[in-house]
């Protein structure tokens, strides 16, 4: 059982915070937000700028805030969706905070959809920008981007032109687990469907299973 197994390793090694962060992506991947959230709180107590950990818990929080959940495996703390946005958002920045090489492609976008929502479009341009320009084939990059240009406080942006990227289309709603297959290590992946990689991991963890 690898639950067991990880359990194991934390008592062998109580200050090794990849154990319980590690721990937290598996048990995300189960449907289990609770116990993800407090594996990666655990990981976080031992170092708080593990970059997995705050992966998982802006994962988990972003998909709570979307409102889909299985009621039994659901957090009983009541927080509403804007908590959980701002929680996201938090956590999502340290993940991608000072990357060694390459931040992860799916974490920008979820946290530029996350910036989007609550009104930092200035956040959201930057980290959409060249996604949205080397991936032509992520369909809801360019309808991110629109939002985030036609958003308040952008309008100084517009009599300039569109920035790098800008895509000529309108606005609508879209997944906040969609993204770019990204280049660099992400780039060996692309076989794969970004969208269909990072939905199932918001998906699994707060989903009701199938």
């Amino acid at each position: 059982n690898a639950i067991l197994a990880f359990k194991r390793a934390m008592e062998l090694d109580p200050l090794a915070a990849e154990i319980p962060a590690e721990l937290a992506d598996l048990y995300m991947r189960q449907n289990k937000a609770q116990e993800a959230i407090n594996a990666a709180e655990q990981a976080l107590k031992i170092a708080p700028a593990n970059r997995e950990a705050n992966r998982v818990l802006g994962i988990v929080y972003a998909a709570l805030a979307e409102g889909g959940s299985d009621p039994a495996q659901k957090p009983k703390s009541g927080a509403k969706p804007e908590e959980n946005v701002a929680k996201a958002i938090h956590h999502l920045e340290l993940a991608i905070e000072k990357p060694v090489g390459e931040a992860d492609p799916n974490v920008r976008a979820s946290l530029a959809r996350l910036y989007v929502r609550s009104g930092a479009f200035d956040k959201a341009i930057p980290l959409l920008s060249d996604p949205v320009s080397q991936e032509p084939g992520w369909p809801e990059g360019p309808l991110m981007l629109a939002a985030a240009f036609a958003g308040p406080g952008q309008a100084a942006g517009a009599n300039r032109g569109p920035g790098p990227g800008a895509p000529r289309c309108g606005a609508r709603t879209w997944s906040s687990r969609g993204g770019p297959a990204g280049t660099g290590q992400a780039s060996r992946r692309r076989r794969s469907s970004p969208r269909a990689r990072t939905r199932s991991a918001g998906r699994r963890c707060c989903s009701t299973p199938s």
